[in-house]
């Protein structure tokens, strides 16, 4: 992890929906090539964080600085190409159920890049390798497992090779083993490929697993953050009460 550079710079972030504020003024560094993780109560926002990091919700006040690079004051044409720099695994993984593996994989190649069919036949299998899914292009979503749907979001959303992963639930829906694969899949490709990563999870060995940096989330702030090691000796009484609380419902998105 690059201690240096901070790629994700985010002040004073707000975001309110009919009056109630949802983000009240967060603040948040991810640094280059480290994985960070969002915990919180169910409802707090943090899925609403990371459609702010990739630009598909504008904030009510606050920046977000990608490269420093302030996405919250771009028009449209330009925020699609800083969205070119991330890719996103969203929490049902969200493949389209009319293409087959093969093409949800190579679809934002076809949107976005000049790449040949040849090109993206070799692209598409090598996410597929990336995430231990060789030889399955010709298979549907509804021929899926969870597990297997989640890891084809995942060759998706690195199929056009970005700087910033987002994971929003990685593990939500899947079995314990499932889930330890899908946590190791996850550290295997920050290490690969030293892609930035935010992590949004209410599993709570997952956050520890895979996590540099672990923040809560809470009343819309940033409350408490630190990595793993911290994160468990940390006295904040919230801290104690989600460590206590475990995988209960309450800490789900």
């Amino acid at each position: 992890m690059n201690s240096e550079a901070s790629l994700i710079e985010i002040r004073g972030l707000k975001k309110s929906f009919n009056r109630d504020a949802v983000l009240n003024g967060i603040e948040l560094d991810v640094k280059k090539g480290e994985t960070l993780v969002v915990i919180g109560r169910s409802g707090g926002g943090k899925t609403l964080l990371l459609k702010h990091i990739i630009g598909l919700m504008r904030p009510d006040a606050g920046s977000i600085r990608i490269a420093g690079r302030d996405i919250t004051t771009l028009p449209e044409r330009e925020l699609d190409q800083i969205r070119l720099k991330f890719g996103m695994l969203f929490q049902d993984a969200a493949l389209f159920d009319s293409m087959n593996v093969f093409q949800n994989v190579a679809f934002a190649l076809g949107e976005h890049t000049q790449f040949d069919t040849t090109e993206i036949k070799a692209r598409v299998e090598e996410c597929l390798n990336l995430v231990g899914l060789k030889g399955i292009e010709t298979m549907w979503p509804d021929e899926l497992s969870g597990g297997m749907k989640k890891r084809v979001g995942l060759a998706r959303a690195l199929a056009i090779r970005p700087e910033i992963m987002l994971y929003d639930e990685p593990t939500s829906g899947v079995d314990p083993l499932m889930s330890d694969e899908i946590n190791t899949l996850i550290c295997q490709l920050s290490d690969q490929l030293s892609v930035t990563s935010v992590v949004v999870t209410h599993d709570i060995e997952g956050a520890f697993a895979v996590g540099d940096r672990i923040a809560l989330l809470e009343n819309g702030l940033i409350v408490t953050q630190g990595t793993p090691q911290e994160f468990r000796k940390n006295g904040h009484p919230l801290v104690r009460e989600f460590l206590n609380q475990g995988m209960k419902t309450q800490w789900e998105v």
